[in-house]
């Protein structure tokens, strides 16, 4: 038996409030139920759901961040740093249970559109997370594309060229043929 938390549908609301881009956020009215009607014939008629203005901004604290000082030419580490964080545009589905449809409406709309779990899945989509802001979960992942943003791809190419050194090193030292015969016996 399923608990009541997972449905087997995802919904995407087609009736929630606009995006406010100069503030960054979103607004508190719902959007006219003419235009979510509008919005619901369209993905039915094109097959597609397609993204709107609609951002997550995330706001964390990072522990430890490293940042590279121009003037000392060095890299500093930086203690509980704020940082907010944009996503692209984004396409909402929501793993809501039929029982809280009601409630979930209130917020996004009454126009809505169901999809199989397993399919829409399989199409890429993911549903909803939901998680406060500076979480630990949300810190985590923030460190993690903070870290990729600091390697410095000009090492990375160094780094290569290093090591295809080695290898030859090693290969010529062990007199070891690299070549490979890819012809039929």
């Amino acid at each position: 038996m399923r608990p009541g938390t997972v449905s087997k549908i995802l919904w995407h609301f087609t009736g929630g409030p606009q995006w406010d881009s100069e503030l960054n956020k979103q607004l508190t009215e719902l959007k006219p139920a003419m235009n979510g009607y509008e919005a619901m014939k369209s993905i039915l008629s094109s097959g597609e759901l397609r993204t709107g203005n609609y951002h997550e901004i995330v706001k964390v604290i990072v522990p430890e961040k490293r940042k590279y000082n121009y003037e000392t030419k060095s890299f500093e580490m930086l203690q509980n740093v704020p940082v907010t964080v944009k996503s692209n545009p984004v396409c909402c589905v929501a793993d809501i249970p039929l029982q809280h449809l009601a409630y979930h409406a209130q917020r996004y709309g009454k126009i809505a559109i169901g999809f199989k779990r397993e399919s829409i899945i399989k199409a890429g989509f993911n549903p909803v997370m939901y998680t406060l802001e500076n979480s630990a979960l949300l810190n985590s992942i923030y460190t993690g594309y903070d870290a990729i943003d600091e390697v410095d791809p000009s090492c990375i190419a160094s780094e290569i060229e290093s090591l295809s050194g080695e290898v030859e090193q090693k290969l010529e030292e062990h007199n070891i043929d690299d070549y490979v015969d890819f012809s039929s016996p």
